[in-house]
């Protein structure tokens, strides 16, 4: 079983790593970063646990495996405190990165993309992906990033003069 955070309140980053766009960005999620995300995690831990010790789990012969961390064996197992320092030796980013291109007008410091999904500064270059949506969707998002795109299409169809139907 995995657990996760669905609506994540930490704020990572994301930057050119170097001129060529070829190279891959940085990515910085910066995962738990907020008490909130931390605290989320072990209430999930704590529901994990739930699930493995019903009946039907230990029938099927499931178990809660602890993972020996030296980092943490100064916490008292399966407190909070333990929890706390586990979680940041053994999660992972599990979501998709959103809100990385701010939609909003130009004269907006922080907005890389208009309203229409225009990139500000660059003629002809457009983002339809899950970068302009400023919060991470509580599940997959390809039904909100299909919708981008269409949207996206849209636009274009608008801006050459046709039928957007």
């Amino acid at each position: 079983m995995s657990a996760l955070n669905l609506q994540p309140t930490s704020k990572g980053r994301i930057t050119l790593n170097s001129k060529d766009p070829l190279d891959p960005p940085v990515i910085w999620s910066n995962d738990l970063a907020t008490e909130h995300d931390r605290s989320v995690m072990i209430q999930a831990i704590r529901v994990v646990q739930k699930l493995v010790n019903t009946t039907v789990m230990r029938g099927l012969g499931v178990e809660f495996q602890r993972i020996n961390l030296p980092q943490c064996d100064s916490f008292a197992e399966d407190s909070d405190e333990y929890w706390n320092c586990a979680i940041q030796y053994n999660t992972r980013a599990e979501n998709h990165q959103t809100g990385t291109a701010r939609m909003g007008p130009v004269y907006d410091r922080m907005a890389v993309v208009s309203p229409r999904l225009k990139v500000h500064g660059i003629k002809g270059l457009r983002v339809a992906d899950a970068s302009v949506q400023p919060r991470v969707v509580s599940g997959n998002p390809v039904a909100s990033v299909n919708m981008v795109g269409e949207r996206a299409a849209d636009f274009i169809k608008q801006d050459w003069g046709e039928d957007t139907l």
